[in-house]
């Protein structure tokens, strides 16, 4: 009866060498399946992040060319406005020319870009500079803090000397 007892005793021990071989395996295959669900999730928000940035590209394209078009536009009647007068609130031209308010100090500032326009936008007001083939010089006050952000859309913001206080122009408002 011990050589039986024995050949069981070795069998279940084979038997249970097989089975811990096997839930070895399981967890080594249950470790790597976590570790490649952890790469996965870090691949998918690297992804999303990249989605993210083109999107806002494509966005700040679209909006470049539309202000570009809405420039060609309304170069004209803004032209025609600077020959009228020295200085014009941005709403007075927006009314003035036909357009939206929202527009019409990207138009102006992308005119002064493509150097189709001479003048300074001490917001509210745009002064057109007359005669002059250069743009206006900004204030020094002005070059000085242009390094403030916005903090609602973390943009440049300008210091208005006449009203001591800083301007969002995209938000259109002081912070």
């Amino acid at each position: 009866m011990s050589d039986e007892n024995s050949s069981e005793l070795r069998r279940k021990l084979a038997q249970l060498k097989d089975e811990i071989i096997i839930i070895k395996r399981e967890v080594v295959d249950k470790e790597l399946r976590r570790e490649m669900v952890g790469e996965r999730k870090d691949q998918i928000t690297k992804l999303e992040e990249e989605l993210r940035e083109v999107a806002e590209i494509e966005r700040e394209e679209t909006e470049k060319k539309v202000i570009a078009e809405l420039a060609s536009k309304f170069k004209l009647e803004i032209m025609k406005a600077a020959s009228l007068c020295h200085s014009i609130h941005y709403k007075e031209l927006a009314s003035l020319i036909g357009c939206r308010e929202t527009y019409v100090l990207r138009i102006v500032d992308y005119l002064l870009a493509s150097k189709e326009l001479f003048a300074t936008i001490d917001h509210p007001n745009i002064i057109f500079d007359r005669g002059s083939k250069e743009p206006a010089e900004a204030s020094p006050v002005q070059e000085q803090v242009q390094d403030i952000l916005c903090p609602k859309c973390d943009r440049a913001a300008r210091f208005i000397a006449q009203y001591n206080r800083y301007y969002c122009d995209h938000c259109q408002q002081y912070i």
